[in-house]
C-alpha cells in the first residue's frame, strides 16, 4: 500500500488468513480505524487496542440462524450479488475443477492445494 502512495487505512477487510497477516492488518489501520473479519481467526484482542481499532465479525447466516427481524435482507443481498455475477461484475476466482465429489477428485485437489501452486479456488462440483 505505501508503495502506491497509500500510507494507512480507514477500513480493512480481513477475509482469508488473518491469523497470518494480522500484523499487517494492525500496521497498516490508521488509529481508530475499523477491521471486520469473515474468517475465523483464533487471535487474541488485545493487539487492536493501543489504536483503538473498531473489531467486528461477519457471518452469512446470522440472520437465519438467529431468525433477526431483517431476515429477508440475506435474500436482498443475495439476489444483489447473483446480478452483480450474471452480469459479469463479479468474476469467480475458481482456477481448477476436479470434477464430480469422489475420493480420488478430493484426493487430487488436496494435492495440488497443498502444492504451494494453487491460485485461485480448486472446486468439486456436485456429488456422481
Amino acid at each position: 500500500m505505501r508503495e502506491i502512495g497509500l500510507p494507512s487505512a480507514d477500513h480493512v477487510a480481513a477475509l482469508t488468513t488473518t491469523a497470518e497477516t494480522l500484523p499487517w492488518i494492525i500496521d497498516v489501520l490508521r488509529p481508530q480505524g475499523h477491521v471486520n473479519f469473515i474468517d475465523n481467526p483464533e487471535i487474541g484482542i488485545m493487539p487492536f487496542k493501543p489504536k483503538s481499532l473498531t473489531v467486528s465479525l461477519e457471518m452469512m447466516f446470522t440472520r437465519s440462524l438467529f431468525q433477526t427481524d431483517d431476515m429477508i435482507e440475506q435474500h436482498r443481498l443475495l439476489k444483489e450479488v447473483a446480478a452483480l455475477v450474471d452480469a459479469g461484475t463479479i468474476v469467480t476466482t475458481a482456477t481448477r475443477n476436479e470434477g464430480p465429489l469422489a475420493a480420488a477428485n478430493l484426493a487430487a485437489a488436496h494435492r495440488h492445494i497443498e502444492s504451494g501452486q494453487s491460485i485461485g479456488k480448486t472446486v468439486l462440483t456436485g456429488i456422481p
